[in-house]
């Protein structure tokens, strides 16, 4: 599990909040044109960034899969390699989020034998998804396994503190899309258009650039920089994809192919073994009411009430 963690970041009756996040409008449409055209003007490159940074600062879902395989997966008991998924609702205007993790795949692939210690309840309760509401500087954390283990009901949260948009502490860094356009300017890569995709009712451009690292190196701040020359060859280069709203410039999904950077961190030992990486992310429902809010009081357990040894009574599950 080691390996996993180096490599990457409810109930719609008991928490309205839940429901923030729809799974049943990920469809999308085939691509339209395949002609494949280099944007010569630079200038049009900059406006679309512009308009993707803007964007990021309206309220918006996201939902991003990331896909791991090769033969260190396999020794760890993933043959077929590994499919996690993060969705999120964001409003950076409220500082309020919620973030949801599915761990299900990894630990439906294992059993009690590889997890030294867990029953097969234990594990069941680790498939069932993370989720983290934040407002402000509060935080609501709802983990399967930790109610088992404390015979809490399955819905109550913890309450804490923490980073407003919780993805970070859940070990997943890819909340904002200007993450991935920096890397388009920063690199001076050469855009190419691969044509018109509809993504949840929204006609895109699809656009892809290989990202120079040696170019995007130039641009770096001198510690960074030479934090990145000691991990990845001069020579290193990587594919991107965005695709941006033909009307509104904003970003509505974004593929990263990481396969070339996990082949060049070879200092990384937990790293060796995974030859294909993928991240995959889509972005939607812009300056949307996400209508994020706490959880009901009577779910919501304190770190006082666990540190007391649960004295005032915790959610319970019987």
């Amino acid at each position: 599990m080691a390996l996993i963690a180096s490599a990457c970041g409810g109930d719609a009756e008991t928490n309205p909040s839940t429901t923030a996040f729809d799974e049943t409008t990920t469809t999308t449409a085939a691509a339209e044109s395949t002609t494949t055209t280099v944007l010569s003007d630079p200038a049009s490159l900059d406006t679309f960034l512009s308009a993707a940074r803007a964007s990021t600062e309206e309220s918006y879902r996201f939902q991003a899969n990331i896909t791991m395989s090769g033969s260190a997966m396999a020794a760890e008991g993933f043959p077929d390699g590994i499919d996690m998924q993060v969705s999120a609702s964001i409003d950076p205007a409220t500082n309020s989020s919620i973030v949801v993790m599915d761990l299900g795949d990894i630990f439906g692939q294992l059993g009690s034998d590889q997890l030294e210690g867990l029953s097969d309840e234990d594990i069941a309760a680790l498939s069932e998804p993370i989720e983290v509401i934040t407002i402000g500087t509060s935080s609501w954390t709802r983990m399967g396994f930790f109610s088992a283990m404390f015979g809490m009901d399955p819905n109550a949260y913890l309450e804490g503190e923490g980073d407003v948009l919780g993805v970070n502490e859940l070990g997943a860094s890819f909340t904002s899309p200007d993450d991935f356009t920096s890397m388009f300017e920063e690199s001076g890569a050469e855009v190419e258009d691969l044509g018109t995709e509809t993504i949840r009712g929204v006609e895109t451009t699809h656009l892809r650039a290989v990202i120079d690292g040696a170019k995007m190196a130039e641009q770096m701040e001198p510690a960074e920089r030479a934090e990145f020359e000691q991990v990845y060859p001069s020579d290193i280069e990587f594919p991107i994809e965005i695709w941006v709203g033909k009307d509104d410039g904003r970003l509505y999904r974004y593929l990263l192919d990481m396969d070339e950077l996990l082949l060049a961190q070879t200092q990384d030992a937990d790293l060796s073994g995974i030859d294909r990486m993928t991240m995959m992310v889509e972005v939607w429902d812009y300056g949307s009411d996400l209508g994020i809010a706490p959880p009901s009081a009577d779910l919501i357990v304190t770190e006082e009430e666990l540190a007391a040894g649960f004295a005032g009574g915790l959610p319970d599950a019987n």
